[in-house]
């Protein structure tokens, strides 16, 4: 299902390699590539990605995702 994030938002995505990333939206686009919609994200430590809006994952898996990620850093 694809959705369209609102800049600002913390978004989960699924990258092309199958890695899972956080990122907060910095811009909207109508196309961001190959005429699809997207989005532009920058994640905690200031690097930027680029996404397409069908990667976004589903709140309920993104929550899980990134609570998986805390108990990991915490050991």
């Amino acid at each position: 299902m694809t959705r369209t994030p609102t800049e600002g938002e913390m978004i989960v995505y699924r990258t092309f390699g199958g890695t899972r990333r956080a990122v907060r939206v910095t811009q909207v686009l109508a196309d961001v590539k190959n005429g699809q919609p997207g989005f532009d994200g920058e994640d905690h430590a200031g690097n930027k990605y680029w996404g397409y809006s069908d990667q976004i994952l589903p709140e309920y898996e993104a929550h899980a995702w990134l609570f998986a990620q805390l108990v990991d850093d915490d050991g």
